[in-house]
């Protein structure tokens, strides 16, 4: 940029020496004899003055423009925040939902389980159970049971069972 200006001064400076004559300026009311390269300057430094004032209020509607873009798009990225963050709210509700269904199901599973053992049970018969703690539960037809603890000893093929 700043040759260009170097250029176009030293045009200037060359048509300036070439045109030393004097030329009269008539400026409708009054008129004027100065030196034509004058003249050719003063055109070329009004030439420029109009076309910054005409690229000013070009730049400055542009940049309006931009401001108003710049709005525009902080208000689409803050909208775009909020719909992402609402869709993994969203989402981690799903996931939620799909773990307690999940829980349901497998409760239902061992409820079904438990109800399908019990109908095997005869209304006349007790069934025993031998858990992993040393005790035997007695399970009565009417839902109703016996905590009895077996020692370990055996008395010639015969348990003492103490009821609690």
């Amino acid at each position: 940029m700043i040759i260009v200006a170097i250029v176009l001064l030293l045009l200037v400076g060359v048509v300036a020496f070439l045109n030393m004559e004097m030329v009269m300026l008539d400026l409708y009311l009054t008129s004027f004899d100065i030196p034509l390269w004058l003249v050719i300057v003063g055109t070329l430094l009004l030439g420029m003055v109009i076309a910054g004032l005409l690229a000013s209020t070009v730049i400055a509607r542009n940049k309006e423009a931009l401001r108003d873009k710049d709005k525009e798009m902080e208000r689409a990225e803050a909208e775009r925040r909020e719909s992402v963050d609402k869709v993994r709210k969203d989402a981690d509700t799903q996931i939620e939902l799909q773990k307690k269904e999940a829980e349901i199901q497998r409760l239902n599973a061992k409820l079904a389980s438990n109800q399908d053992r019990n109908r095997n049970v005869p209304e006349n018969e007790t069934r025993v159970e031998v858990p992993d703690d040393g005790q035997t539960r007695v399970e009565v037809s009417e839902d109703n049971y016996t905590r009895v603890e077996v020692p370990e000893e055996n008395h010639r093929g015969k348990t003492r069972i103490k009821s609690r």
